[in-house]
C-alpha cells in the first residue's frame, strides 16, 4: 500500500475514534459543570445543525481551493473547540462550541470522510499523474 493512502487511512481511523469518543463525553462533561439535560440536548441540536451546514460549506469550499486545504480548515474549528472547552466553563462560550459544529460526536467521520475516500479514489485512479495529465509528484 502507498505511503500516503496508509496515512489517510491512518488519520481517518483516529478521527474516528477521537470523535466516537466525544459523543460520550462531552454531554458528561456538560452535566458535570452545571448543564441541564434541556441544556445539553439544545447545545446538540445547535451542534447538529451547524455540523450539517457545515458539511455543505466545505464542500464547496474543497472544490474551490482543494480538499488538504478545505480539510486543514475544516479540522482548526474542532482545534479551536477544544481549546474553548479546556479553557473556560462559561456556558456561553462553550455554546460557541456547538455553533462551530464539530463537537457532535459522528465516528462515520462526517463531510470530512468524503474527501478522504476522495483522495484515495484519486490517488488510486490517476496513478502519478492528475486528472488532467500534470504531473503529481506522487
Amino acid at each position: 500500500m502507498r505511503r500516503d493512502i496508509a496515512l489517510l487511512i491512518t488519520s481517518r481511523a483516529i478521527r474516528s475514534l477521537a470523535f466516537g469518543y466525544l459523543t460520550f463525553i462531552i454531554p458528561l462533561y456538560l452535566k458535570s459543570i452545571g448543564f441541564s439535560a434541556t441544556l445539553i440536548g439544545l447545545y446538540f441540536l445547535v451542534a447538529s445543525i451547524s455540523s450539517a451546514t457545515l458539511v455543505l460549506i466545505s464542500g464547496f469550499l474543497g472544490d474551490l481551493i482543494g480538499r488538504r486545504d478545505a480539510l486543514i480548515i475544516m479540522s482548526s474549528l474542532f482545534m479551536i473547540s477544544m481549546a474553548i472547552f479546556s479553557a473556560t466553563n462559561n456556558k456561553a462560550l462553550l455554546f460557541i462550541t456547538s455553533v462551530l459544529g464539530t463537537t457532535t460526536g459522528s465516528a462515520g467521520g462526517g463531510g470530512r470522510r468524503r474527501w478522504t475516500c476522495g483522495s484515495i479514489a484519486d490517488i488510486i485512479a490517476c496513478g502519478q499523474y492528475g486528472a488532467h495529465g500534470e504531473d503529481q509528484g506522487l
